[in-house]
């Protein structure tokens, strides 16, 4: 229900009260102030105490009420759906009540929330509780509170009592404490017994009218009939004027002497000296600014005619002929070649440069503040300059690149140093007796049984461009070990050349042409033969949509209108003294055109002549109402269609529909009774 609906919440608890208090005669209080104890909160699960239980949410602008108890006939359910809060009126923003005595549970939810309900005030607003980010947050926030808020907010959603069982979107008694301390604030009686308002309202009234009865009924001041009391009658209390004025201290003022001294007078002259003295500091201030500036930037063009022209017509003080004498020129920033503060550090170290018995430093504590008679910048300046001496000239590249004394010394054949180093190895000749020392030295028998010895595989030249093995039977196990007979038998094809090992591996030709595109045929038909849509194409508004723009077309979204500002209109349009263009114009279609380049060839493609022997269609379908090509027995490819016509595609159902607006009525077709009567 709304927060503000106080007639309903008023029959609640009405109805809590009065049926828990039939159920719990004997408790010293109130309802609201008594506590279950153990036996009666068992006696309740077991369904031998006929209370009512639950909880109620409250935040600004609903409160949210889930109540229990037993549905057997005459018992508090029962009771109060029936006396206390019936459903008069279909559910609406106001109030949404779900009851089913058909949905019956196993057992009660909230039996510790008895004999009266248990309220939680939420800060705020619950809905937008549930769109904070912490409540998704395992870390901030718990399961279980999450549970209870995701269970309101399905609660306030619910349509039937039905599904909300299914779906058990009932919170527990835990997540909802765990709410209500994390999320929960002081509750008020507003907020426990509604807003009040009929009470306000009828308190005012009462106040009026025994205002209006206190009131006298006549001009005399007599008291009314009714029994009322009558307005006393107090006297006012005159209090006198109060004094303010003094006459002896007016009458020193009148004969005080006059003084002869005007501090007022004096206090101005102070005041207007300090101006003066203000002024000239400041006119002092911006002359010796504007001085610092002449000697950093030096006088403009215009001030130097502006002062020859005033030479000349009168004559100039000394003081302005001060100011016209040229000043010493101030570089002060550190990219000048002659910043002062740089051509100072110059002349130090050249002069600690002659000094090689002294070291020079700002601090005789910190080896930091030493004085470097090397210049790195211009060490590297200079460096650089000569290595770049080494190709360039004065007037360009110079090529080929001068030798230097060691390349001009050098041999041109000299063998690389690795070489060199392989030449300083002794050379060992295998043909040389004298070094096979040890083959002469071998044993007759160790030759004996070397004869005959190769290390090489026999048959080198055609090691792997032999055929596969054969032999006579597959293999038996039952041969393994046996003396006479093989396990496959003997070998049938004893170095077999194969005639495929030469072949080429890059194969081409029309006939491997020819296989390449049968076989990529094949795949597409059989990836065609798959597809269960009626057309592959993506299309929006029977348009294909591409996958990747256009690189021509990246800017048509913002550069499809004319330009509106001046600036832009500016770039589009600008040329330079030479009458060259520089516009920021449309780029053409493609680099690849063989005709001459046009400017806004996109906007001249539209308005270009039918020529079918450039734009030509791959196929015409005669049986297109919007081809132009309906019913024609050629089948001659006719110019490109550019524009798509709105009943393109569709079928004749759709196309024979008319769009014209049905003629007036005839008058003499006005006849029968809709005219006739009147």
């Amino acid at each position: 229900m709304r927060y503000d609906n106080d007639e309903a919440l008023e029959s609640f608890n009405r109805g809590v009260n009065e049926i828990n208090g039939r159920a719990l005669p004997n408790i010293q209080g109130t309802v609201r102030s008594y506590s279950l104890t153990d036996e009666e909160v068992e006696n309740a699960k077991r369904g031998s105490l006929d209370v009512l239980s639950g909880f109620m949410v409250i935040d600004d602008d609903i409160r949210i009420i889930v109540i229990e108890g037993l549905a057997a006939p005459d018992c508090a359910m029962e009771s109060m759906y029936l006396d206390y809060l019936p459903k008069l009126k279909d559910n609406d923003d106001s109030l949404t009540i779900l009851v089913n005595p058909e949905v019956l549970f196993p057992e009660r939810l909230y039996p510790t929330y008895s004999p009266d309900v248990k309220r939680i005030r939420v800060r705020g607003k619950l809905k937008k509780l549930a769109r904070r980010p912490e409540i998704y947050n395992r870390l901030q926030v718990e399961d279980i509170c999450f549970e209870a808020v995701d269970s309101l907010m399905a609660l306030k959603r619910a349509e039937d009592l039905k599904t909300s069982k299914k779906l058990d979107i009932f919170p527990s008694s835990e997540a909802l404490n765990k709410l209500e301390l994390l999320y929960g604030e002081a509750i008020t009686r507003s907020d426990m017994d509604g807003t009040l308002k009929r009470e306000f309202v009828q308190n005012a009234t009462d106040h009026r009218s025994r205002k209006e009865a206190r009131s006298p009924s006549s001009p005399g001041g007599d008291a009314s009939p009714s029994g009322t009391a009558a307005k006393s009658k107090r006297e006012r209390k005159e209090f006198q004027f109060t004094d303010c004025r003094n006459p002896d201290f007016e009458l020193h003022l009148q004969t005080r002497p006059q003084h002869k001294i005007d501090f007022l007078a004096e206090q101005r002259e102070l005041r207007k000296q300090a101006w003066l003295n203000m002024l000239h500091r400041r006119e002092t201030r911006q002359k010796e600014l504007t001085k610092t500036i002449k000697s950093v930037l030096g006088l403009m063009d215009s001030e130097k005619t502006g002062r020859r022209r005033a030479g000349s017509a009168a004559s100039v003080s000394d003081e302005e002929k001060a100011d016209d004498q040229p000043l010493p020129r101030v570089y002060l920033y550190a990219g000048q070649s002659e910043n002062f503060k740089e051509k100072a550090w110059n002349q130090l170290r050249d002069k600690i440069a002659n000094d090689r018995n002294a070291t020079y430093t700002f601090s005789k504590d910190f080896m930091s503040q030493n004085i470097s008679a090397v210049d790195e910048s211009r060490e590297k300046k200079k460096e650089a300059e000569r290595e770049k001496s080494s190709w360039l000239t004065s007037k360009g590249f110079q090529y080929p690149k001068p030798k230097t004394i060691k390349e001009l010394l050098t041999h041109p054949k000299r063998p690389s140093n690795a070489r060199v180093e392989e030449l300083h190895e002794p050379f060992f000749d295998a043909t040389d007796k004298a070094a096979n020392e040890d083959e002469i030295n071998k044993s007759p028998d160790t030759l004996q049984k070397e004869k005959g010895f190769r290390t090489q595989v026999n048959g080198t030249a055609l090691f792997g461009a032999l055929e596969l093995p054969t032999f006579e039977h597959e293999f038996q196990l039952k041969y393994v070990g046996d003396r006479e007979n093989l396990p496959r038998g003997s070998l049938l094809n004893d170095s077999v050349p194969d005639p495929n090992f030469f072949r080429s591996v890059h194969l081409g030709g029309e006939n491997q042409a020819r296989i390449v595109e049968e076989a990529l045929q094949k795949e597409k038909e059989e990836w065609r033969s798959r597809v269960v849509v009626d057309d592959i194409a993506f299309k929006v508004g029977k348009m294909n949509v591409r996958d990747k723009p256009i690189q021509s077309e990246k800017c048509a979204d913002i550069l499809h209108d004319e330009a509106k500002r001046k600036e832009l209109i500016y770039l589009r349009e600008r040329r330079s003294h030479r009458n060259t263009s520089f516009a920021h114009t449309t780029a053409p279609l493609s680099i690849l055109n063989t005709e001459p380049y046009a400017p806004n060839a996109g906007q001249k493609l539209l308005a270009r002549v039918p020529d079918a022997t450039k734009f030509i269609t791959a196929r015409v379908d005669t049986n297109d109402p919007f081809s132009g090509m309906e019913g024609s027995a050629s089948q001659k490819p006719a110019d490109f269609v550019r524009f798509i016509h709105e009943g393109t595609n569709k079928s004749k159902i759709v196309t024979m529909i008319a769009k014209r607006k049905h003629p007036a009525q005839d008058p003499s077709e006005k006849h029968g009774a809709k005219w006739d009567g009147a």
